[in-house]
């Protein structure tokens, strides 16, 4: 896959991803924006995220290629996976996905991604896949989030993991679309909710379920009252 996308740096923006969502009709494919502080940086459900100026990676990729845009509910996943494998070649373990998005260490949150798209009303213009990771901040308000740093001891260069997690992320992508991607296989190895109790939406009301696996088409399979339900990521609330 050519990386025929321009990688911008900024010290400071509101969002990388928004800055991308406004103007990418003027970008190519694959372009990569990061920024050392966002001032207006938002995870899934709207939620703020909390990141100290210069002490972790925040950055977004635009994607406009047709046939990784058909690929769009396997990306946020995919995206998750290869986290996790930069983050085990750090030498860190206890490293966990928590569909559908969502890296943890030691049941902490370390990495959210988020995936939006434009759409017009005939076609998917793009996605755009934002993704924060938390490596050198050692203090959080949130006593659910930790870092690569606090699971290290030390800190990690920021530009070296970048490049790092932006050539991965090239290359599963080019898998992806190849249909040779084991991403879904890598989740399944490292399921954080494997076995355990979410609320699921089921017929309009909240259940209580078990969680039993990820299916082919990246929904996760529950269990309720003795029945098996196939849901994707809007029927789903975590309480675990």
């Amino acid at each position: 896959m050519n990386k025929i996308g321009s990688i911008l740096d900024f010290d400071s923006i509101d969002s990388t991803s928004k800055y991308l969502k406004e103007n990418y009709i003027a970008f190519k494919d694959f372009t990569f924006v990061s920024s050392l502080y966002q001032t207006s940086g938002k995870g899934r459900m709207d939620r703020s995220w909390e990141s100290n100026k210069g002490e972790n990676l925040l950055f977004s990729l635009l994607i406009k290629k047709k046939t990784l845009l058909k690929l769009y509910s396997s990306i946020s996943i995919l995206s998750s996976t290869v986290i996790l494998s930069v983050l085990k070649e750090y030498n860190i373990d206890n490293v966990m996905i928590k569909w559908p998005n969502d890296v943890y260490i030691d049941d902490k949150k370390v990495c959210g991604i988020l995936l939006e798209s434009i759409s017009t009303s005939e076609n998917l213009e793009c996605i755009v896949l934002g993704i924060g990771l938390n490596v050198n901040q050692k203090e959080f308000m949130n006593d659910n989030a930790t870092s690569m740093s606090i699971k290290l001891k030390k800190d990690i260069n920021l530009k070296e993991l970048k490049e790092k997690i932006y050539n991965r992320l090239m290359e599963e992508l080019e898998k992806l679309e190849e249909g040779k991607s084991g991403y879904l296989s890598t989740i399944r190895l490292n399921n954080y909710l494997k076995n355990k109790e979410v609320y699921a939406i089921i017929d309009n009301e909240k259940v209580l379920s078990k969680v039993i696996d990820i299916n082919d088409d990246n929904s996760i399979k529950v269990e309720s009252n003795n029945k098996t339900y196939n849901l994707f990521s809007g029927e789903i609330t975590f309480h675990v």
